[in-house]
């Protein structure tokens, strides 16, 4: 990606989106300009077209599936189990219709939460391209691809562990020992009970003229840990290289907030259907999270004092 970036702004504790805006006077020719323009596509695609690449792609697994068991017999010379006494109950008839059903229902829901991050970056959603499709003759698909594909599962997954109560005791392994390093070595202004280390007065005074510390999180993802940086006091910018990361981190931050003060949206994902290891059945893969967990915002200071900000960056 070149320098061109997206601010997810917050000024005054308002978390705001912002304009794609150059950052001082950083070049920025045709060329560049039209690669963004094709990633952006990509990954677009790739959101828009997530839920019938699982389903086709579970459509084959079901039938290779099948071919096997059609050309195994079902009784070996040693009288062990056979791979149709394995997986006979499975692929029953009436088993499999459930099994279809059970994870294109999963596949949905995904896909509507993807459909709103595609909405709220400003692309078109799955069913508006399919629609689009139908209306335009000759219409040439551009399909995705597995490694695309596979990173809009990565970033299903790190929503669960970002933004889930379930993800809580995952990310708090790190998140709470860089929180409680800041509140020891970089503490705000307020707290008492917080001592700069190796620094006089005189420095604890200037950094606070200054305004609250400022914090860097580099690889930031979904901006969770951003997120908890800033709600702690602290001004914080995010920033990551993978645009679909970017896009629902945008969402997330930004496009969750309720009608009513303090309220969110909530969305319930599958985020595991891809998984194949450490499963013990369909259901595992498919079972649900909601998420967000938290309203991402924080009410503005009323004490006079120089306001945080929160920002992501691309790059």
């Amino acid at each position: 990606m070149s320098d061109v970036t997206r601010d997810i702004s917050t000024t005054e504790s308002h978390l705001q989106p912002c304009r794609p805006h150059h950052h001082g006077e950083l070049p920025c020719n045709k060329d560049e300009e039209d690669e963004e323009r094709r990633h952006f596509h990509q990954v677009c695609n790739s959101y828009q077209q997530y839920a019938t690449f699982h389903q086709v792609t579970e459509q084959g697994v079901n039938h290779r599936r099948g071919r096997l068991l059609s050309s195994m017999n079902a009784v070996v010379e040693d009288g062990g189990p056979t791979v149709e006494s394995i997986l006979q109950k499975s692929l029953s008839q009436h088993q499999m219709k459930k099994n279809n059903e059970l994870f294109c229902q999963a596949t949905i829901r995904n896909q509507y939460f993807l459909d709103n991050v595609l909405k709220h970056c400003g692309a078109m959603t799955s069913q508006e391209v399919l629609r689009y499709r139908n209306e335009v003759e000759a219409f040439e698909v551009e399909w995705t691809t597995e490694d695309q594909i596979s990173k809009i599962d990565s970033v299903l997954k790190s929503i669960y562990r970002d933004w889930s109560i379930e993800g809580r005791e995952e990310r708090s392994v790190v998140y709470d020992k860089l929180l409680g390093a800041l509140d020891k070595y970089l503490p705000i202004r307020g707290n008492d009970d917080a001592v700069m280390n190796n620094s006089t007065d005189d420095d604890f005074d200037n950094y606070n003229d200054r305004g609250p510390p400022r914090v860097a999180v580099p690889g930031s993802g979904l901006g969770r840990l951003a997120y908890e940086i800033y709600a702690k006091g602290y001004s914080s910018q995010g920033s990551d290289f993978s645009l679909p990361m970017l896009l629902a981190s945008d969402f997330v931050l930004n496009g969750c907030s309720g009608t009513d003060p303090g309220s969110h949206r909530k969305f319930a994902i599958s985020p595991w259907i891809h998984e194949t290891k450490n499963v013990k059945s369909l259901q595992d893969r498919c079972r649900t999270v909601v998420v967000p967990d938290v309203v991402a915002a924080v009410e503005p200071s009323d004490d006079g004092e120089l306001a945080s900000d929160f920002t992501m960056l691309a790059g």
